[in-house]
């Protein structure tokens, strides 16, 4: 490779030995070769790391493939994050070992950024929705980024995918995220909003596959649906702390410190509800809340007063299918 690299790709592998070489083949197959590679184990158990050593021993082009294994599992965050650092180049693109890139990804989202006079810090790709097992099931697009505002963002969040965007060492080099966050994309999303450079490019360029344990189970029990709402309400606190932060690193802690904190209490108070023992006196406290709109209480309380009525409703269909067969 002659000169610096315009832009690395990070493939952010681990335990996916099924998947990895066709994911790093189609990195190293990219229409460009002023790309650098980044590749980081997260201390994979099975033989990720060997089929990773193999592709690269194989490979003859003049792309610069950095090779890099944690010696403990550092989670998605901070795999990114090292990841990242080792990095020259001031655009990069993110990749899942269990992912495909497409051939044109790097240079579609390359010239698209140039023809833009370098606007954005943010460019989200749409995507081919792949099964597990690799049967294309059509496009996933996501919603147009760039028409949401702050506002907007805490009313209705956008859909998108992290497995194919590309940011710029600007928007990472603000500040390194939480590592109590449990992925990168909804932050780095949200800063770009805040710099006020996303936008989407609807040209889909990354084979996204849908994981085998990402489908929901037929469970209705309420224990199941609670633990995700716990889940999925923590997640979000943590997402609140990261926001305040970069909005004080970029001076506009003013306009949202009174949003943040108003979704902070919301959280809380569903929290509350799910996280104490189940009682209508727990319910009752949550409806008193002011923190929660009116849909919201309805919806939530479906959940913890019907669930076990729905569990108990499915647990009788399963007898009868086993009877009958």
């Amino acid at each position: 490779m002659i000169g610096a690299p315009v832009a690395a790709i990070v493939l952010l592998t681990y335990n996916q030995e099924q998947f990895v070489e066709e994911a790093l083949l189609s990195l190293l197959n990219q229409d460009r070769d002023d790309i650098e590679i980044i590749v980081s184990d997260d201390c994979s158990h099975d033989k990720t790391w060997d089929r990773i050593n193999t592709v690269v021993s194989q490979y003859g082009g003049s792309k610069r493939v950095i090779l890099s294994q944690n010696k403990t599992n550092l989670g998605i965050v901070d795999n990114y994050h090292v990841a990242y650092q080792r990095s020259s180049a001031n655009l990069i693109f993110m990749a899942a070992g269990d992912d495909i890139s497409a051939p044109d990804r790097c240079s579609k989202c390359i010239q698209f950024w140039l023809d833009s006079k370098e606007k954005y810090d943010l460019v989200a790709a749409d995507a081919i929705d792949m099964a597990y097992d690799g049967t294309v099931l059509g496009i996933k697009e996501n919603d147009q980024i760039e028409d949401w505002d702050i506002d907007k963002w805490f009313d209705e969040r956008p859909y998108f995918f992290g497995a194919s965007h590309m940011v710029t060492r600007r928007l990472l080099d603000l500040a390194p995220l939480s590592n109590q966050l449990p992925y990168e994309d909804q932050c780095l999303v949200f800063r770009a909003m805040l710099m006020g450079g996303i936008v989407r490019l609807p040209i889909p360029l990354v084979y996204h596959r849908r994981g085998g344990m990402t489908q929901q189970p037929d469970n209705f029990k309420f224990a199941y649906r609670k633990k995700e709402i716990i889940r999925d309400f923590t997640r979000e606190v943590e997402e609140l702390k990261q926001f305040s932060k970069d909005a004080a690193l970029l001076n506009m802690s003013s306009a949202l410190d009174l949003i943040i904190l108003q979704r902070k209490k919301y959280c809380a108070s569903i929290l509350e509800l799910f996280q104490n023992p189940r009682s209508i006196k727990s319910l009752i406290t949550f409806w008193k809340s002011s923190d929660v709109p009116l849909k919201d209480k309805v919806r939530y309380s479906k959940y913890f007063l019907f669930y076990p009525g729905l569990a108990i409703t499915h647990g009788i269909r399963d007898i009868l299918r086993l009877i009958r067969d």
